[in-house]
């Protein structure tokens, strides 16, 4: 089956600490998605799995959902915005946006460069910057 034949209103929950594992595919299945009874949300934390189990988390995402959609409970859920976004260490909750991508989203180009970001104790620290390097990979 694909992303796009399905035919059912979706949930789509995601959490930025999986880019490389979990979030990209679930963003792109989110953009394939033809329903307009669709929403996501995408929070940060790194605890995610105990998070996703808390009854706070459950009482304020996932049952109202399913309330609507199983119970016909009339509790405003599809009149909220349909993408939720939690930016990392903002302290804030999720923000509302009217879709993904933002709109006012900017793709910027990021260059690895060898000075430390001093984010990790490691050999491999490295940083990323938006100069393009002064000279081609690999050359002297």
């Amino acid at each position: 089956m694909k992303v796009e034949d399905i035919d059912v209103p979706v949930l789509n929950i995601a959490w930025w600490y999986s880019v490389g594992l979990h979030l990209r595919g679930q963003l792109d299945g989110h953009e394939r998605l033809t329903r307009s009874d669709k929403r996501l949300l995408v929070l940060a934390g790194t605890d995610s799995q105990e998070r996703y189990h808390r009854t706070e988390f459950l009482d304020a995402y996932v049952r109202p959902w399913y309330d609507h959609w199983l119970k016909g409970v009339d509790n405003g859920v599809m009149d909220q915005p349909p993408v939720r976004i939690q930016v990392a260490n903002s302290g804030r909750g999720p923000r509302e946006e009217n879709e993904w991508p933002p709109r006012r989203a900017v793709p910027t180009k990021f260059y690895l460069h060898p000075e430390p970001a001093r984010a990790v104790r490691s050999l491999n620290d490295g940083s990323l910057t938006t100069t393009p390097p002064l000279r081609p990979p690999g050359g002297p």
